[in-house]
């Protein structure tokens, strides 16, 4: 199956590019479901539909795609009961630091820079709501950002969780632009 290999090969240039990514990616067993539209994560498993468009499997989009399902899982996402863009915004900025070379550009940077103070889900939640810019941006980011479907998050375990580990992002801290830091304006340290 074409599109497999296409994760898989995308899946392998991650772990290639960022080898401390390799037990993340290693815990993500893609799954082919035919009739699914997007992808999807559930702390063990990427989904993905076999029909998908094929600008879905391009080597860009595959690999923010698999960042962006792997930051959901190390925030803890697909195991809380809220689902919310600021979820996704959570998510793209930490895919961005762990892989700045896929930072987005364009208002996407503005868009960043509003939330360099933003350490944690509720204070990017209320910088969405508070700031102006945000709020109307926001929708265009969204569908930049935006990469997977979190319906699976309801079947998600407690022995995936165990697998990912509570204290997989150890610390969320703004970095003072030095080594270490992203696009994004905040440091973040974590083991897989």
């Amino acid at each position: 199956m074409e599109t497999l290999q296409a994760l898989e090969r995308a899946r392998d240039g991650l772990c290639w590019q960022h080898p401390s990514l390799a037990a993340c990616i290693e815990r993500l067993k893609p799954e082919a479901v035919p009739g699914a539209r997007v992808f999807a994560v559930d702390g063990r498993r990427i989904v993905f539909g076999i029909g998908l468009p094929v600008e879905c499997f391009s080597p860009d989009h595959l690999k923010r795609t698999l960042l962006h399902m792997i930051a959901h899982c190390l925030l803890g996402h697909p195991w809380q009961k809220r689902r919310d863009a600021a979820m996704d915004v959570q998510a793209w900025l930490l895919a961005e630091e762990i892989a700045p070379e896929t930072a987005l550009s364009g208002g996407a940077q503005e868009f960043r820079r509003r939330l360099r103070n933003a350490d944690s889900l509720s204070q990017i939640e209320a910088l969405l709501k508070t700031d102006p810019f945000l709020r109307e941006q926001l929708p265009q980011l969204q569908t930049r950002i935006a990469l997977d479907d979190h319906d699976l998050w309801s079947r998600a375990d407690d022995e995936a969780r165990t697998a990912w580990g509570e204290g997989a992002l150890l610390s969320h801290r703004r970095g003072n632009g030095g080594a270490g830091s992203s696009a994004g304006g905040q440091r973040l340290e974590w083991s897989p």
